[in-house]
């Protein structure tokens, strides 16, 4: 059932037994969402210094709690206290929504009072807009349950389309901090990227924004002690200086070498199979947000998706391990409880990602036990469990036909390019094993995508939904692999050549892309930018000691 917040007490008896850390990030997303009314404080006749206090204030805080969430040092701790102090004298003012909520988010200690402030901070908020704050907080709530605290720390604040009391009020205040002063557009950006739920702060390689945030950090009060506008421009100042640094990478005789930060960032992921991301130490993993964004969680939807369980349910539950032929059925049933597993409990639980793709496996194990003879060396199945199969494969059927993102996936709607160059499913999985065996990617991609690999043609054939579908799961891996491995460069970049400074994902990353080259290339023959950035990055990466 979904969770459905609509007031704050509802919301602190929902916190109370979860991690304090739930509390926290959910009262800092209230605090984002309404950063945009501080225009109000523009709007008024208060003295302009006040106005910049007040918004500094609050940037400071913000960029201290995103910063101790990455670097959770003492001394970056010390420093979110140190902006909780100043943004305190502000949070009393019931028209700064954003410096009264996000002041809850930095003072709390224990599960009950991180709690209370959540729901403090959602009350402040809720003031201007309590529709939109209650929906996108339930929905928040929903994807911590979910997915867990990390899902929700790089979602963007708005789940759907932004209301137009954030969006009008977020274009004033941008208006009003640079008719104010031109160097406010850090500051701007770095929301921005809040918004999004982008990790970065400055845009810059991680390592970078650590040496920033040190510096500031060791100058203490003496860096904020200042007019607005000397720390702006002092900020701006060091981040310039980070991304100038690379100049000097050039005097060891690579004059000729290709500058990472130009090269294109590869084409987006493609949606109806598997899609992929970064976990925290940069290793990539399935991206299960991704694929259940968009699936009918209806009456209707909820209802064949209970029908789906209870087919399975029932056939799990006519096994017998000592019934005669017990053997035959049990490689069945622990490919049923798998595909039980990618269920969920309810309609918006169900992982797209793992459920059509067993759904396929269950299909083509029910044909071939249809279609054997006497010469088939598979076992045979007994009439029970041939018609159990039958009728959770109907059920599948209709759950998926009727679901608009399931249905994508099980017919392989991927656009015309999905038929061109396919991936066949033995170089295909020697591609991802490979990807795991360097680091750059989770043991768990290999699992999901030997699953397609089992039921796909062995000769990729265009008109079969399966082979285009895993042909596109393997380029999606290809592409967000690329992705790291530009990463690796840009830090390598900003290092002089230095490569110690990359997590063992992005390291890994560049690995798997210089032993693949040709497979790369190949792959990616009809796609002019994806070449060109592969060339690129292959011939910058060849001059690094890896």
């Amino acid at each position: 059932m979904a969770i459905e917040i609509t007031d704050s007490k509802e919301l602190e008896a929902w916190l109370q037994d979860k991690p304090k850390e739930w509390s926290a990030l959910i009262a800092h997303r209230v605090a984002l969402r309404v950063c945009p009314l501080m225009r109000t404080e523009w709007l008024s006749d208060r003295p302009v210094e006040r106005k910049q206090g007040l918004t500094l204030a609050v940037l400071r805080a913000n960029l201290f709690s995103e910063a101790s969430k990455t670097w959770p040092t003492t001394e970056i701790n010390s420093a979110r206290g140190a902006a909780t102090a100043v943004l305190s004298k502000y949070s009393r003012d019931g028209r700064v929504f954003s410096a009264s909520a996000l002041f809850a988010t930095l003072r709390t200690a224990d599960v009950p009072a991180a709690a209370k402030a959540a729901a403090v901070a959602a009350d402040n908020a809720a003031d201007p807009a309590p529709a939109a704050v209650w929906n996108s907080i339930s929905t928040d709530l929903q994807l911590l349950e979910d997915k867990g605290l990390e899902a929700l720390r790089t979602a963007p604040i708005w789940h759907s389309e932004q209301p137009d009391w954030f969006s009008t009020n977020w274009i004033g205040l941008k208006d009003a901090l640079l008719k104010d002063n031109p160097n406010w557009q850090v500051w701007i950006d770095f929301l921005q990227r809040r918004f999004l739920g982008k990790r970065s702060l400055f845009d810059l390689a991680s390592d970078s924004e650590k040496e920033i945030i040190d510096a500031i950090v060791k100058e203490g009060e003496q860096f904020w002690d200042r007019d607005a506008h000397v720390v702006n421009a002092d900020l701006v100042a060091r981040i310039e200086e980070r991304r100038g640094a690379k100049e000097t990478f050039f005097k060891d005789g690579n004059e000729d070498r290709v500058n990472p930060e130009q090269i294109s960032e590869p084409e987006a992921q493609k949606s109806a199979t598997l899609r992929f991301a970064n976990d925290a130490n940069d290793q990539i993993v399935i991206d299960e947000n991704a694929s259940s964004i968009g699936l009918l969680s209806d009456q209707a939807a909820q209802e064949r998706h209970s029908e789906v369980l209870r087919q399975c349910n029932r056939l799990v539950g006519a096994f017998d391990p000592n019934e005669r032929g017990a053997n035959a059925a049990r490689e069945l049933v622990e490919d049923v409880e798998l595909y039980r597993n990618s269920l969920g409990t309810s309609a918006s639980e169900a992982k797209p990602d793992f459920l059509v793709p067993r759904g396929d496996a269950l299909r083509e194990y029910y044909k071939a036990q249809k279609n054997k003879d006497e010469f088939s060396d598979l076992p045979t199945l007994s009439d029970k469990f041939l018609l159990g199969l039958d009728r959770l494969i109907k059920a599948h059927n209709q759950y998926v036909n009727l679901d608009p993102q399931l249905s994508a996936r099980d017919e392989g709607l991927l656009g015309p390019d999905a038929t061109k160059l396919l991936v066949d499913p033995e170089g295909g999985q020697k591609v991802v094993a490979d990807a795991v065996r360097t680091g750059a990617a989770n043991a768990e991609i290999e699992t999901a995508t030997a699953i397609e690999a089992k039921v796909a043609p062995s000769n990729p054939d265009p008109n079969n939904r399966i082979s285009r579908r895993y042909s596109e799961a393997i380029k999606n891996l290809a592409r967000q692999v690329l992705g790291n491995a530009l990463s690796f460069a840009r830090l390598a970049w900003h290092h002089k050549g230095k490569v110690g400074t990359a997590g063992a994902g992005l390291l890994g990353a560049a690995k798997w892309a210089l032993a693949h080259e040709a497979w790369l290339l190949e792959t990616f023959a009809n796609n002019p930018g994806m070449r060109k950035l592969i060339e690129q990055l292959l011939a910058f990466l060849k001059t690094l000691p890896l």
